[in-house]
């Protein structure tokens, strides 16, 4: 189904500027553990965690959100130490460089 597609690629994207705007509200790093359950508060209003939304956001953030996020240059994803921080200085500048463009 085509909607579905659509939404999931929304949601992704969402998920994408959630942890990006994460990482930018903090200086140095953040847990993966703490990303996931920003979001998942990010997708429920911010009204009470959901454990099992919580799982599934933390599961789609380690194989497939922060992995794309990382090869994009965007952040620095550690998959083995569950931690993700900010990325050089120059790659903060392209993104903030291709936003404008958009």
């Amino acid at each position: 189904n085509s909607s579905d597609a659509g939404s999931s690629d929304a949601a992704a994207d969402d998920q994408h500027e959630v942890v990006l705007d994460l990482l930018d509200d903090r200086d140095g790093s953040v847990t993966v553990g703490d990303l996931a359950e920003t979001v998942a508060l990010e997708q429920t209003d911010g009204s009470s965690l959901d454990v099992d939304l919580a799982g599934d956001v933390h599961e789609n953030l380690v194989e497939e959100v922060l992995p794309e996020l990382d090869d994009d240059d965007l952040l620095d994803f550690d998959g083995e130490r569950g931690i993700v921080s900010t990325a050089s200085e120059s790659h903060v500048v392209a993104r903030l460089l291709e936003r404008v463009r958009q």
